[in-house]
């Protein structure tokens, strides 16, 4: 289940973790938790990078209560962001395709970057990978970090273990269709990449690390 959020104003230059502040400042004391998310398991929700006149917010586990109570706070309510300023004009819900993976064939872009790397050692893995002039070594890691993950997410979230299902799992990735950029969290630098790839399986709309501040978004490209 997803929250959408239409504003009267254009937001796409604020970046997923403004939304998150700014729903965290105006929840109940009893939400601010789950809103604001500090752990390092995947967060209850999902806050997805803003578009031109609005944003969404996913609940993965279908938390109804918490974004009702979201919805409530936001009606009619009018947002500041620095410079910014927008009125929601419109809340309203809409399912989220959280099903399992199913075979086929299926085509994809990210709208924003899968971070690679979630630590320094992994870091200098992909970053290792990346100065070989054969990326058949880079090409094959990021496939073990999309296909660990989506095993990962899938067991975190529904209790299904599907380690032995997606072993089958193949993904079709160019070199040319890999882009690697840095993310800064703090001091550590890590990697990322955007990417187009083929894959067998459908996947996840989020995939990756720090999915909750909205990394890691698969765009299903409709051919």
């Amino acid at each position: 289940m997803k929250l959408i959020v239409k504003t009267d104003n254009e937001i796409k230059k604020l970046k997923p973790r403004d939304i998150r502040n700014l729903i965290g400042s105006i929840v109940d004391e009893q939400y601010k938790d789950l809103v604001l998310w500090h752990k390092h398991e995947p967060s209850e929700l999902i806050y997805a990078k803003p578009y031109k006149l609005g944003f969404e917010i996913v609940s993965w586990k279908n938390n109804i209560k918490l974004l009702k109570h979201i919805e409530e706070k936001l009606q009619n309510k009018k947002l500041h962001f620095g410079e910014i300023e927008a009125k929601v004009k419109k809340v309203w819900y809409k399912d989220e395709n959280l099903t399992i993976p199913q075979q086929g064939l299926f085509f994809y872009y990210t709208r924003t970057p899968i971070i690679l790397s979630t630590n320094p050692v992994e870091y200098k893995i992909v970053y290792a990978t990346n100065q070989k002039e054969d990326k058949n070594d880079l090409i094959k890691y990021i496939k073990h970090r999309i296909k660990y993950d989506v095993v990962y997410k899938l067991k975190h979230y529904y209790g299904i273990d599907v380690s032995n299902s997606l072993k089958d799992l193949n993904l079709i990735i160019q070199k040319e269709d890999i882009k690697l950029v840095d993310y800064k969290e703090g001091e550590k630098k890590l990697q990322a990449a955007f990417l187009k790839f083929a894959s067998n399986y459908s996947l996840p709309r989020f995939i990756g690390y720090k999915t909750g501040l909205g990394w890691g978004e698969l765009v299903n490209l409709k051919i």
